[in-house]
């Protein structure tokens, strides 16, 4: 799943059922995220990390998030 919403992504985040909707690949627009430090303490990464994704790697704006198990089945 690709969330980009223009400085709506925690928004669209926070309205999902991930009981009902838990892709296993998330990639997410988090902005600004300049460092690693900003980026692990930014509210969307506390989010995900709470809904039990993990991050996997990070492009210039877009961060791709796993979920927990579908990571360790992965990385194997």
């Amino acid at each position: 799943m690709n969330i980009d919403c223009e400085g709506m992504d925690f928004d669209v985040l926070q309205s999902n059922d991930w009981d009902k909707f838990r892709p296993n690949v998330l990639l997410v627009e988090v902005i600004p995220a300049k460092n690693f430090a900003q980026l692990m303490s930014h509210p969307i990464n506390e989010y995900m990390e709470s809904k039990g994704y993990e991050i996997f790697a990070k492009t210039f704006n877009t961060c791709i998030y796993l979920e927990r198990s579908f990571k360790r089945s992965v990385l194997r």
